[in-house]
């Protein structure tokens, strides 16, 4: 598609590091610079680990220690002044919409044109969606609403019947991943089986996997656990991993920056979450070939597997069962070889060409 007016994109996130919505905010960046767009980042907090596109705002910058209501006030017109000087035409926020009076004040004074809030997650408070009356005041100016998977649409909808609400997945670049997954890496001699996560609340359940792991045959097949993620919750599941039945076999590798080579070397992927939005760890696994095992938690895991065709979907919450999984993805050699053999296909769907032309018969 080519502009024939140069569009104004901002891209509105908490920070560029780390999270899932923060990595398709910057992978998004990419694709618009090259449809011709003039692309801008604003950031609330000074946090940047992911290769982005385009001009930044980095609003953490300016935030101090104290962060009183002065110092908010300052960042507040900062933002309105970058707004009024850029004349945006379309707004993509990213980021969690969960102080209300901050975003009401958003909604009215700046994000009051061509405003596209996403919603990343099942949990709907994040994003000022589960109380209609206020749902309706913060998104009744918006030129779309995109949930990002059709099961958080769905749930969306039974909260508050948004006439302009739609679905878009996240999108992957599978060129970039299948490049950067050949890249040679510290656990080649090993045989694992892969997890990852931030560890900053206990959403992403590692526990429950340590103890699934440590349940299973894979540590007397000496299959080890690497797990990959930090966060504040990190020494607690170090030390429960520790004290397990699998003590020595389960690996904290901390964050990485391209954990793609060690996705494309491992058996296959686990994701254990109590919840989801759409888990890029599942997509980006199966872009490197590497089957997945998963929890069937809302929402997003039953997008993407196609059970028994490139992964396994598991009874939500159920242990046994995902024991069960860990132990028949491991042993059943015809079962892993029909999933890897399918694998990368299914996610071609989700590629950036796709999910990038999605956004701009949007716009």
């Amino acid at each position: 598609m080519k502009n024939t007016v140069t569009l104004k994109i901002a891209l509105v996130g908490d920070s560029l590091a780390n999270g899932g919505a923060e990595k398709v905010q910057a992978r998004l960046s990419f694709f618009f610079l090259k449809q011709g767009m003039d692309v801008h980042h604003i950031i609330v907090t000074d946090q940047i680990s992911y290769a982005y596109a385009g001009k930044l705002l980095n609003l953490g910058l300016e935030k101090n220690q104290t962060n009183g209501i002065s110092n908010k006030l300052k960042r507040f017109y900062i933002l309105k002044q970058y707004f009024h000087k850029n004349k945006f035409d379309y707004i993509i926020d990213f980021r969690c919409r969960h102080k209300k009076i901050q975003e009401l004040a958003l909604s009215v004074f700046i994000f009051n044109k061509g405003y596209i809030p996403t919603i990343h997650h099942y949990n709907l408070a994040w994003y000022a969606v589960s109380n209609s009356i206020l749902s309706k005041l913060l998104y009744k100016n918006t030129h779309r609403i995109i949930a990002v998977s059709e099961g958080i649409e769905k749930k969306v909808q039974q909260i508050y019947p948004f006439p302009n609400l739609s679905s878009i997945y996240n999108p992957i670049d599978l060129e970039e991943i299948t490049i950067k997954s050949k890249e040679p890496h510290s656990y080649s001699l090993l045989k694992y089986i892969t997890a990852i996560g931030r560890m900053d609340s206990p959403i992403k359940q590692f526990d429950v996997l340590i103890k699934a792991y440590s349940e299973s045959r894979l540590p007397d097949l000496d299959i080890q656990l690497l797990i990959i993620g930090d966060g504040i919750l990190k020494p607690h599941l170090e030390h429960i991993a520790q004290n397990s039945e699998a003590a020595g076999k389960i690996i904290f590798t901390g964050n990485l920056a391209n954990p793609f080579p060690i996705l494309a070397s491992s058996l296959f992927t686990v994701l254990t979450s109590k919840n989801e939005g759409f888990p890029n760890v599942l997509l980006e696994s199966l872009a490197c070939s590497t089957p997945v095992v998963s929890f069937d938690c809302p929402t997003g895991p039953s997008e993407i597997i196609q059970h028994r065709n490139n992964g396994l979907l598991v009874t939500d919450q159920d242990l046994t069962a995902l024991v069960n999984a860990l132990n028949e993805m491991a042993t059943d050699n015809d079962l892993y070889n029909c999933c890897q053999a399918n694998a990368k296909n299914s996610v071609s769907r989700f590629d950036i060409k796709q999910i990038g032309e999605k956004w701009l018969q949007l716009f």
